[in-house]
Formats: C-alpha cells, structure tokens, sequence
C-alpha cells in the first residue's frame, strides 16, 4: 500500500512508531521525508532508534546537512540518555561539520560536574586518535585513573604510525610513574617498541624503582635487547651489579646471562669492578656466586687472556665457584709473572681440593715469593704425596713459612713428623715458632692417643735471652713453664697465674727499691716521664728471642708493682679459641658496629686479634687498629694493616678515631671503648661506610649496649638509641672458663645478633626484652651465656658444677651436678 500523504509530522509519527508492513513502504517513507525540510530536532530522535536503518539514515542527514550548532544540540541530548543510546549518539559527532564540537569538548573536560566531564571523555575517545592529540594528552595526565586508562587504549588502539616518535614519547612517558601499576606496564609495554638510549635509561630507573609484576615486564623487555644485543645494554647493566638492592643485581646477573658474547660481558664486568670501593666489588662477587654460575665458561676462558689484569680478575671472579672444571686454568695462572695472582690461584687450588693439583702445587714450593701460599693450599688438599716436599721446608730461612710449614704437619696428623716438630721446639732460632712446634707436637700426640710429657718438652725448649735486665730471668721462665702472667709487687716474692690461679714462685721478697729498678730498667725514657707524671703507664716489652708482654706498672701504697702479660707470637685463629663459626660472617660486613665486651682479662684482645686475623686472610682491606698498648703484631697477608698505640702513635682514642675517618680505612678496631667521645666518634664511622670493631669491659651484651647509651646526656639517649639500632650488628660477650683437666682455660662466649626485632627494643628503651629474644633466637646466631656453657659441658671442657656457679638459670645445670655439690652450694649461698 502506498503513503499518499505529504505532511511531514505524519510521516514522521509514521517512523517513529514503526508503522511500516515491510522494507519497501520504509523505503517510501524515507523518500517523502528527503523531501521535506528539516531541523536537526525533527530526527534528533533517529540516531538513538532501535531500527538499525533509521539510525544509519539519521546519521547521513545530520552528517550531510548544513545544520548550525548541532553540537550543543547533540551533548545536550547525550547527557540524558542511557549508555547504549549515547554511544550510539556520540559515534556521529567526528563526522560531523561542526567545528565547534572539540572547544565544548575542552570545555566540558574540566567542567566541575561529574557526569558532562563523563560525557566528554567518550566523546574524544570516539574520535580518531590524530584528530585529538592534545585531548587524549590532556586526560593521560588526568587525575583520575580510569580516565588515563582509557585515554592510553583509545591511543595505543588507534595510533596507525602518523604520531611520531617523539610525540609517542612525550605523551607515554609520564605514566612510567603512574600510581598505578596496569597503567606502568601498559606504557612500558607501548614504548618497549620504538626504544633508544633515552628510553633504556627511563627503563633502567624504573627497574630500580618497580616491585612485583611491573619489574617482571621490564626484566623481560630489557632481556630481549640483551638478546638481540641492541642499544649497548650490556654497558648499562653491568653498573646496575653494585646496587644496594640485591634483587636487582640477581635480576641482572640473569639478564646478562643471555648476552651472544658471554665472555665478553665477563669482561665488562672485571674492568667495571676495579674502579669500585672493596665492599662494592663484594656486593658484584656475592651476586655472581649466588646466580651467575653460566658466567664461569666465560671466565675460565679469560684466564688464558693476554692481559694480566684481566686474567687476574677472572680468577678472582671464578674463585666464587667451586667447580672443578677450573683445576686446570687456575695451575696455568700458576706461572703468571703477578704474584698477586699466582698466591690467589694456589688458595683456589687449595679451596677446591683437587688432587691433579698437587703436582703443579709442589713445583709452587720453589716459588720462594708465594712459597707459604702452595704450603697452605698443599695442607688444604690433604694429599700424602705432599707431606715430605712441605715437610723440607721446615729448615726454610724465612720464620713465616716455617711457621705455617708447623701449622701444615699439624693438620697432616701423622705422627711420623713428631721427631721433625720435636728438633724444631728444641732448636729453632725464634721463639714463636718453636713455642708453635710445641703445640702442634702436643696436639698431634693427643689426637693419635701417644703418651706425651710435656714439661719435659718446655725443657727441651730454649729460650735465648741476651740481656742482662734481671726481670728478663723471670719473664723467660714465666713463658717456659706456660703461665699467663708475672706480678711483681713491693715486699712480695713475684706470683705467677698459672691456668687461671695464682702461685708464689720464689721465697724472697722483693724490697720495694729493687722492684722499683726493675720496672724502670724495661721502659722507655717517654714511658718513664708518663709513669712519674701520671703514677702508671702501660707498654708491650718485647725481649728477642724469647717473646712479647703487654705491662702495667703502678705506684701502690707499698711501692712501684707491675703486671705482665705473656703475649703469643701466634695470631690466635677462630678454630683455636672456639669462636662460633657463624661470627666469621663479620668479615662480609661492609659497615657497622661490632663490639667484644668481657671484664679486664676475659680474653677480649685474643679474640680481637682473631677477628682481624680473619680480615687479613679472607678480605683485601685496609685496617687500622687503634690499641694501648700494641699486643699481636699482625703480618702481612691480604690486608694492608696499621696498627697504633695511643700515646705513642697519637693522643688518644678519641683524637686516634677522628684522624682515621681520613685515612682510607675500610675497618678501625678500637682497643677499648672507655668513653662517650670515643663511642660517639666510633659509632659515626660506623654509619659512614666502615666496619668498626670495637672492645668494652662490660659482663653482658645486653649491658654493653645499655652502657654506650647512658654514657650520653639524657637528651642526646634517644638519637643514640636509633643510631645504634642502625649500626650496630653483633655483640661478642665472653668469659674465661678454667677446664675441666686444670690445664688452661676456654672462653664461654654470649652472641647477640642484632636482627630487626633487637633493633626496635633498642630503638624503643625495651632492652630487658633482649634476653627473650636471644633465647629463641638460636637458629640465627644467637647464644644466651647458658647455651655458651652448656656447649661447653657437652664437650667435656668444663666441669657442670664449674657451669652452675657460672649460669644465669642455674636450674638448667642441677640435673648435671651432684647432690652433695648442690647442698654445699646452698649452704655458701
């Protein structure tokens, strides 16, 4: 049936309610309505139908006709309708003639309602991204996120490569630090595709800075330019292994595992490091120890390289491995010109046990520069082949390899070398190395179950003392006979400690004329002015050939009396004093406070001495030890060590401590915390990038700690507290032990870890807390002073009641003590 009317409204009602039989009369009337002329209100209603060729045709008029200000018309009408119908509606506004529509669109984008801002925003996302660049600019910076999430998609969408580079950047950029992470990885993802230097630093940064999923996507963008060995990304990694952040250096070291050239980022590395301070090149080695093991091909390789430095530098890189696949380019390095290097290679040798190393390591005995070295790493190994070659060179000139020739026979343990060790303690011409023969003849003879008469051996011992000084009689005799120290007092026979008791060996008192001459006789001229000027003085007496002694001498009411100390030539090591092995990690620290606390006499300088022993064989450092006096003098082995006396070498502790902060060192041992000044001044270093490690006379860890804090004013108690949470890292507390044969004594150590939980007590003035934290805290390192003398019962070195009368929770050790011992000690109580 064909529509004879011309009016427009009918025709109009007539579509608007569908009253049309088929596509042919819709045809018909779309035809009369060409006819007619219409306003933009007259099919505003078209562009939201629900017939899709009303819609279309809609669209076509107001897109075709001339119709002014229909962009107002048009947001205005989007306003009210549902999310459907909008779309449909602002899907006509880009093709519109309209010039005006972006200007209201600006506007509407900062307008204070929520919904016409709304509005706005699906508008500019219906157009083409090149048409409004500076809108979709606008709102990728907007505040709110689900704008800038939308902004970036409508971009990234519709960017057919007109947008530049440049201009890519500039709009992207800033959401690398968008508060939200989807968005980061989005603009990470998006600029990954047209990278250059610029954007490899951005993303470098940004690795640093990101946590979780946003630094996985980065590893993993950063991993394909490592692949495709694009934009010299090898350079700017390897600086990346020094961060503080260890996962950052793990992430890098797996990045460059996957470079073309292995060797070559081997490479890179070695000559990046050499230009770090020693605690940074330490960060890169633990690093590569830990993850970097398919770096080792490359760095065996390099060990054959031309240039010394390098070749040198890949061992030490590879000496964080122990694989033995290294055997045979470490004994080439053997020969190497450097003796630097060939005394790392005979201790990687000696690390990696390898027999097929003995042989280049016996030719190494001939190497008289790096001699002691082939000893250790020959010892190590364990070898039979090596024990007659090492054992030669007990007759050697030098007295350091003789002594570690002594130290190697002990660890062989086969007595066949007792006849060896026994001509050496009778006849050697220095002290310290027959008194070492004397030990290891002891220790090998217990160790194999063979009788042994000791004091028939320290007979045997000579002892050569040229002066005439009536004192040097007895400190000979004192150290022949194995006491720890001389006492000489006025009106008094001398006394020697004798494993730990005190004993007279003489009849006749000393008049107080003839005490005084003696003491005087041993010092120097400085020393005397400061004994008259001050009553007192302390010094180290050495007399050749038979040893060292640290003195006190003292005006008492009696007269002049003095105390001297038998000092051992031999550097006390960790195993020999029983320190807990897990300690040997200080030698890792870069920074921090590490204190040793005992009363006068506990053995705090001998396990100072084993401290810096440690540092000198495992570290290159430089160490500058602060003491009063100077007691073990320690040679020469990795580290560069100054030792100085106080008010002999400098004023005093204080003035000794500030002089080092500018001296380069890497480590500053303080021989005694006695004051504020010198805690201050030893806690500064410590947070400024050195390792201090210090002594106090204090009976606890818990009370070493309390100690340096209330040594400072009231005022100052807080920022001391949260300097020490920060610094300080473990606390040593120890005391002397007699053992259970009466033959010596043995530390009873108490170890304070200072986890995150201790340094909150510290922080908050909670330290009574501490004790509680130690107890459970023995999976980490810690040790109470009960655990410290229960490990000692339980290895046959005390006596339990010897414990008990020592114990803090005595309860822990009357299972172990008799009944008769406990009544009689309730009784003393």
């Amino acid at each position: 049936m064909a529509f004879f009317t011309s009016d427009k409204k009918v025709v109009l009602n007539t579509l608007k309610k569908h009253e049309w039989s088929g596509e042919a009369q819709l045809q018909e009337l779309l035809e009369k309505l060409a006819g007619f002329e219409l306003k933009p209100a007259d099919i505003l209603w078209m562009l939201t139908d629900r017939d899709r060729t009303l819609r279309t045709y809609g669209a076509q008029l107001f897109i075709q006709g001339d119709f002014q200000q229909v962009a107002a018309l048009l947001l205005k009408e989007a306003l009210s309708l549902p999310h459907i119908q909008r779309k449909a509606l602002i899907s006509v506004l880009p093709r519109l003639r309209d010039n005006s529509i972006l200007n209201r669109i600006d506007e509407m984008l900062v307008d204070k309602d929520e919904e016409r801002r709304n509005l706005a925003v699906d508008v500019v996302l219906s157009y083409p991204a090149s048409q409004v660049m500076a809108q979709l600019a606008q709102l990728i910076r907007h505040e709110d996120s689900e704008y800038r999430s939308r902004a970036l998609t409508r971009f990234l969408e519709d960017n057919d490569g007109s947008v530049s580079e440049s201009r890519l950047k500039q709009l992207i950029t800033p959401l690398l630090t968008d508060p939200e992470e989807k968005l980061r990885i989005r603009a990470v993802q998006a600029l990954a595709k047209n990278a250059d230097d610029e954007l490899v630093d951005l993303l470098l940064a940004r690795l640093r800075a990101e946590h979780g999923v946003a630094r996985q996507v980065i590893a993993k963008v950063i991993d394909q330019w490592v692949v495709e060995d694009r934009l010299n990304i090898e350079d700017k990694l390897v600086p990346l292994l020094s961060d503080g952040d260890e996962a950052i250096r793990n992430i890098v070291i797996e990045l460059v595992q996957h470079a073309k050239d292995p060797a070559r980022v081997v490479q890179k590395i070695i000559l990046f490091s050499k230009s770090l301070m020693g605690w940074m090149r330490e960060r890169i080695h633990e690093t590569i120890k830990r993850v970097g093991e398919s770096l080792l091909d490359p760095m065996i390789e390099l060990m054959y390289h031309e240039d010394p430095q390098i070749r040198s530098s890949a061992l030490m890189f590879a000496t964080n491995f122990n694989d033995p696949k290294m055997v045979e380019a470490v004994c080439h390095l053997l020969h190497d010109k450097d003796w630097w290097t060939r005394v790392v290679a005979m201790d990687t040798l000696g690390r990696l046990g390898d027999e097929r190393a003995v042989d280049a390591l016996i030719k190494s005995l001939e190497d008289e520069e790096v001699r002691w070295s082939a000893v250790d790493a020959l010892t190590r190994i364990g070898s039979p082949r090596s024990l007659a070659p090492v054992a030669r060179l007990l007759s050697d000139n030098v007295k350091e390899i003789r002594l570690e020739v002594i130290r190697a026979l002990e660890v062989y343990n086969d007595p066949r070398v007792l006849p060896l060790l026994k001509r050496t303690l009778e006849g050697d011409p220095e002290v310290d190395v027959r008194e070492r023969a004397l030990e290891a003849y002891k220790s090998i003879t217990e160790r194999n179950r063979l009788e042994m008469d000791e004091k028939e051996l320290r007979a045997a011992m000579i002892y050569r003392s040229k002066s005439a000084r009536r004192i040097d009689a007895l400190l000979t005799e004192m150290r022949k006979i194995g006491s720890s120290d001389l006492h000489l007092t006025a009106h008094s026979p001398p006394y020697i400690r004798l494993e730990g008791e005190l004993r007279c060996v003489g009849k006749r008192a000393f008049t107080p004329q003839e005490t005084r001459e003696m003491l005087l006789e041993v010092m120097t001229e400085a020393q005397r002015q400061e004994f008259f000027d001050f009553h007192q003085v302390d010094f180290c007496y050495d007399i050749p050939g038979t040893g060292r002694y640290r003195c006190n001498v003292f005006e008492q009411q009696l007269g002049t009396c003095g105390v001297f100390r038998s000092i051992s030539a031999e550097i006390p090591t960790f195993t020999e004093i029983r320190l807990p092995p897990h300690l040997s990690d200080i030698a890792n620290y870069h920074q921090g406070l590490v204190i040793v606390s005992g009363t006068s006499g506990s053995g705090k300088t001998t396990t100072l001495a084993a401290l810096v022993n440690l540092l000198n064989e495992t570290k290159k450092s430089h160490v500058i030890t602060l003491e009063d006096p100077i007691e073990y003098v320690h040679p020469f082995k990795n580290c560069l060590i100054n030792q100085r006396q106080i008010k002999t070498h400098t004023r005093s502790y204080a003035a000794a401590l500030r002089a080092a902060l500018r001296e380069d060192p890497d480590v500053i041992v303080v021989g005694d915390m006695r004051d504020n000044e010198t805690m201050a001044l030893a806690t500064t270093a410590a947070e400024t990038g050195h390792l201090v490690i210090a002594t106090m006379n204090t009976t606890s860890a818990v009370k070493s700690i309390v100690r340096i804090i209330e040594s400072f004013p009231p005022r100052e108690q807080p920022q001391v507290r949260a300097m020490l949470s920060e610094s300080l890292k473990v606390v040593v507390s120890q005391s002397l032990m007699r053992k259970k044969d009466q033959r010596g004594r043995v530390a009873c150590f108490e170890v304070l870890m200072i986890t995150s939980a201790v340094a909150n007590l510290i922080r908050d003035n909670r330290m009574f807390l501490i004790p509680s934290l130690m107890q459970i805290g023995r999976n980490i390192g810690m040790a109470t002073v009960d655990a410290g003398l229960m490990e000692l019962v339980n290895a046959g070195l005390i006596t339990p009641e010897d414990a008990y009368m020592r114990a803090d929770k005595k309860e822990e050790f009357e299972s172990l003590v008799s009944r008769g011992f406990l009544e009689g000690s309730v009784k003393d109580g």
